[in-house]
């Protein structure tokens, strides 16, 4: 099963937003336990001019004390430590009624989407969309607008195979395989990851093999022109 969205976009009302954010140093904390998408995410909003500093925390305890009037973007997933689903972001945007949350997540449920845009987010952007799009609807809530998806189990085949688990390779990758994944990207051959790392090369050749499951790619360029798809490098 997969997630697609038939998106509707919301011109912005009886939100608590009163405008767009302002376009220049901007302050954004991201908030998500996957470490990995963490980094990608980051790394995502960092390119963008407008963007000044990005904070990331991976628990509940660290978001609510990294968020303070000077957040003008909140990007939260929906489960991690300390925090029970759809209540504790709520909770968040009552306190917060003047920052903007967008929620990113893996969910399938059409409820906890419905129920988050009523209680005030800005936009819900399921964890299998691509970078590009990510960022295009992030850039809608700059702007004032909402995004509110509708949810439809599709098969895999509309979207050309085994995308999602392509996209949630990050939650089972360990540190070390994604070092040599970033490795890849730089364009280093086996012995260069190997000295990098203190590894031998036959250990390098294990953390590719589960690189090539986890990103179902047969090449090294497949793996790396896949994870930046995603934003992991």
């Amino acid at each position: 099963m997969r997630l697609a969205n038939r998106d509707t976009v919301i011109p912005e009302k009886k939100k608590k937003v009163d405008a767009a954010i302002p376009l220049d140093s901007m302050k954004v904390l991201i908030a998500d336990d996957h470490q990995l998408f963490l980094d990608g995410l980051s790394a995502l909003l960092s390119q963008q001019d407008v963007v000044s500093d990005v904070v990331a925390v991976t628990s509940l305890d660290a978001m609510r004390k990294a968020l303070d009037a000077s957040v003008q973007l909140v990007i939260t997933d929906l489960r991690m430590p300390g925090m029970k689903g759809v209540k504790h972001i709520t909770d968040l945007m009552r306190q917060h009624a003047n920052t903007p949350f967008i929620v990113m997540s893996a969910t399938e449920s059409q409820a906890d989407v419905d129920q988050l845009m009523q209680a005030g987010a800005m936009a819900f952007i399921p964890k299998t969309t691509d970078s590009n799009h990510i960022m295009e609807k992030i850039s809608m809530v700059m702007k004032g607008e909402r995004y509110h998806p509708e949810l439809s189990p599709l098969t895999d085949q509309s979207r050309g195979g085994n995308f999602k688990s392509e996209v949630a390779a990050y939650s089972s990758m360990s540190g070390r395989q994604f070092e040599v994944l970033k490795a890849l990207a730089d364009g280093h051959g086996n012995q260069a990851i190997a000295t990098e790392l203190g590894i031998s090369q036959n250990t390098v050749k294990t953390h590719l093999r589960k690189l090539f499951r986890l990103f179902n790619a047969n090449t090294r360029v497949e793996v790396v022109m896949k994870a930046k798809s995603m934003g992991l490098v």
